[in-house]
C-alpha cells in the first residue's frame, strides 16, 4: 500500500475496528473523492476538499430520505455511516458496496435491450422520487434551488434540438 494512504487506512481501522482489511483497493480517479474498496464489500469515501467534506452530512440525510421514499422498489441506495477525525469532525463516510458495474457507454452497449430497459425504468423511478421530493424537507437539510424551472425547460429544449440534429 502506498504510504500516502496510511492515514486513511489508520482512520478506517480506528473508526471500524471490527472490519478486517483483507483486501484494500484504492480508486483514485475521481475528482471529488478518494475511494477505498474494502474486501469488495465496503466503500470508504474521503472528499478531497473541505467544501466537499462539509456536504457529506447533507448527502447522508438526503440518501436516508430517498431510501425511505424508494423502499418498495428495487433501487438500492447507500446509507452512509460517518467517519470522524481526531477532532470529531466529519472526514468521510462509508457504506456497503452496491454490486454491479459502472454505467459507461461501453457497458451499456454490451447490455441486451431488456437489461437497458430495466435500468432505464429503475433510473426513472429514482429520478421521479428525487424530483418530486418535498422541497421544504430538503431545505431543512441545507439544499437550495440552484436553477429555476425556466432554466431546465430551456436546457431540455437545447438537448432535444441537439439530439434531433445528431440523429438526423
Amino acid at each position: 500500500m502506498d504510504p500516502k494512504y496510511r492515514d486513511y487506512i489508520s482512520l478506517i481501522q480506528a473508526q471500524v475496528p471490527e472490519l478486517e482489511l483483507l483486501q484494500v483497493e484504492v480508486n483514485n480517479i475521481g475528482w471529488d473523492n478518494l475511494i477505498f474498496i474494502i474486501n469488495q464489500e465496503w466503500i470508504f469515501r474521503f472528499p478531497r476538499t473541505e467544501e466537499l467534506t462539509q456536504r457529506v452530512e447533507q448527502e447522508q440525510r438526503l440518501l436516508e430520505y430517498l431510501y425511505n421514499r424508494t423502499r418498495m422498489s428495487n433501487i438500492r441506495i447507500p446509507l452512509y455511516q460517518l467517519l470522524k477525525n481526531q477532532d470529531n469532525q466529519v472526514a468521510g463516510c462509508y457504506y456497503r458496496m452496491i454490486p454491479g458495474i459502472p454505467l459507461t457507454p461501453i457497458s451499456m452497449r454490451r447490455m441486451n435491450h431488456q437489461t437497458r430497459k430495466n435500468i432505464a425504468k429503475e433510473l426513472g423511478i429514482f429520478l421521479k422520487n428525487l424530483h418530486t421530493s418535498n422541497i421544504q424537507i430538503l431545505k431543512t437539510y441545507g439544499y437550495r434551488t440552484v436553477h429555476t424551472r425556466q432554466y431546465w425547460e430551456n436546457h431540455l429544449q437545447e438537448i432535444t434540438e441537439y439530439i434531433v440534429t445528431d440523429i438526423a
